[in-house]
């Protein structure tokens, strides 16, 4: 109940988000799914493509937005090789593309330590909506560096900042929507919700 009313963010990972999602209990103005890939590159598991895709065909005219099963570089805490950058960014276009052809409409995510092509294919390709994921600056002041050529490089297209809620970053750059599961705290210990409202282009 005490979710109601907002715009919830949910992981595929996390099977319990999902549930608030499928079981129609929790009511909500608008529902993106998030494809989990950060959670399984924290744990270091693979993720489930084929489920992924199974679950978006079921649900996806529920939702207002979902992101592709993209595979994130390196390892946490700091930046890939050009080795590793290179195999994620192969995996996740491919994993992209399988979608594509499956019907769906995922947004795509370019990640802190890819190659810069890699947003120039996913802007000439037309998305709507470019999701942006930080990884060795997530959460730290020197984000800004990363971002703020993206933005001037490609002032008319929409971003979405994966986990970028931070003040710093919503005041000074104009992403369409940003997210943050901070909201799940929040309920956890009883709070108001202060976390959802910039979701999907609220600026």
């Amino acid at each position: 109940e005490q979710l109601e009313g907002n715009w919830l963010l949910v992981s595929f990972a996390e099977r319990g988000e999902i549930r608030m999602l499928t079981d129609g209990a929790t009511q909500a103005k608008g529902w993106m799914v998030d494809s989990g890939a950060f959670s399984v590159w924290r744990r270091g598991v693979k993720a489930d493509l084929d489920g992924n895709i199974r679950f978006l065909q079921a649900h996806h005219e529920a939702l207002d937005a979902y992101v592709t099963l993209d595979v994130i570089p390196g390892s946490p805490g700091r930046l890939p090789t050009q080795d590793e950058a290179k195999r994620a960014t192969d995996e996740s276009l491919l994993h992209l593309g399988r979608m594509l052809a499956e019907g769906l409409a995922p947004m795509p995510v370019y990640h802190e330590g890819e190659p810069s092509w890699v947003l120039d294919h996913l802007v000439q390709q037309g998305h709507d909506l470019i999701g942006l994921g930080a990884t060795f600056s997530r959460g730290k002041p020197v984000i800004l560096d990363w971002l703020l050529p993206i933005f001037q490089n490609y002032p008319s297209q929409k971003f979405h900042g994966l986990a970028m809620t931070q003040r710093r970053i919503v005041e000074h750059l104009p992403f369409f929507s940003v997210d943050s599961t901070t909201w799940l705290n929040f309920n956890k210990y009883g709070l108001d919700d202060l976390s959802i409202e910039p979701l999907f282009g609220s600026q």
